[in-house]
C-alpha cells in the first residue's frame, strides 16, 4: 500500500462522511415538521412516524460519523486492520439501525393509508405529497447504505 492509496481512501472516506454529517440534519429537520402538515397529522401514529424518521436520520448521521473516524485507522501508507474492523462493525450496527427505524417510520404510514377508508372525510390518497414523504423517509437509509459500501471498501486492505 502506498500513500497515494491511503491519501485516495481519505478522501473518499471524508466525502461519504461529510455528505451524512451535513444531510442527515437537514432531513430531520424537513421530516419531523413536515409529518404534521400531512393529511395524515391528526392520527396518533403520526408522531411515530415522525420520531422514527429523526432517530433514523440521527443513526445515518453517526455513520456518517464512522466514516469521519475511519481516517484515523490509516498511518503511513498502511492500515490498522483492528481499527477498521471495529469501525466497519459498528457502522454496520448504526445501518441497520437505520434500516429498522426507517422502515418501522414508512410501516406506520402504510398503515395510517390503508386504515383510513372508515373515517368521517373520506380515506386518505396516496399522492405525491406522501410519495415525496415516503421518499424522504427512506433518504437516510439510502445515503448510510451508500457510506457504508464507501466505508467497506476503503476499510479493506488492497489485494495487490
Amino acid at each position: 500500500m502506498s500513500f497515494e492509496w491511503e491519501r485516495r481512501m481519505k478522501l473518499r472516506l471524508l466525502l461519504a462522511g461529510l455528505v451524512l454529517v451535513i444531510l442527515s440534519p437537514v432531513v430531520a429537520l424537513i421530516g419531523i415538521p413536515w409529518t404534521f402538515f400531512l393529511p395524515i397529522a391528526d392520527d396518533p401514529l403520526s408522531w411515530l412516524t415522525a420520531g422514527m424518521i429523526g432517530v433514523s436520520a440521527f443513526f445515518s448521521w453517526i455513520v456518517g460519523l464512522c466514516c469521519l473516524f475511519g481516517q484515523a485507522n490509516f498511518r503511513g501508507g498502511c492500515i490498522n486492520v483492528a481499527g477498521a474492523r471495529s469501525v466497519l462493525r459498528q457502522s454496520v450496527v448504526w445501518l441497520i439501525g437505520t434500516v429498522c427505524t426507517s422502515g418501522l417510520s414508512v410501516a406506520c404510514l402504510a398503515l395510517i393509508v390503508g386504515t383510513s377508508a372508515g373515517r368521517s372525510y373520506g380515506p386518505i390518497s396516496l399522492d405525491l405529497e406522501l410519495c415525496s414523504y415516503l421518499g424522504l423517509a427512506v433518504l437516510p437509509v439510502g445515503m448510510a447504505g451508500v457510506a457504508w459500501g464507501v466505508l467497506l471498501k476503503s476499510m479493506r486492505p488492497d489485494p495487490q
